[in-house]
């Protein structure tokens, strides 16, 4: 596999985990890099320097070697996958009771059988 065969892969590694509704921009800005940098890196299909994949795969809640490579320790397997899907399962639930209605959050509470005090 040559360096931009690897450099696409990466690119499509962070598509797959990135949040649906949240922009390459934002992750990137999240993560504190430089947008215009990686653009310039994702459009020519290299992957970044080590610190600045550290800081995606932080803000991206994988592992980096998963990033780079799409494989994980055979010892981490198990839980590191279910852990990433239930992460990821779990922001996205959290990003759509975020930008609802008050009826969804109550409809969640009363499913879960939780009440949470509300201000007066």
């Amino acid at each position: 596999m040559t360096d931009i065969d690897e450099g696409y892969f990466f690119w499509k590694r962070v598509d797959l985990v990135r949040p649906k509704y949240t922009t390459l921009k934002q992750v990137v800005e999240d993560a504190q890099l430089n947008y215009h940098l990686v653009k310039v890196q994702r459009s020519c299909n290299r992957i970044p320097k080590a610190l600045d994949a550290a800081k995606l795969a932080l803000r991206l809640n994988v592992s980096l070697e998963w990033l780079l490579t799409g494989k994980i320790l055979e010892v981490e397997y198990k839980h590191d996958i279910y852990d990433m899907h239930k992460r990821q399962q779990m922001n996205r639930i959290f990003q759509e009771l975020l930008t609802s209605d008050t009826s969804k959050w109550q409809h969640v509470e009363s499913v879960l059988g939780i009440r949470v005090p509300r201000e007066a």
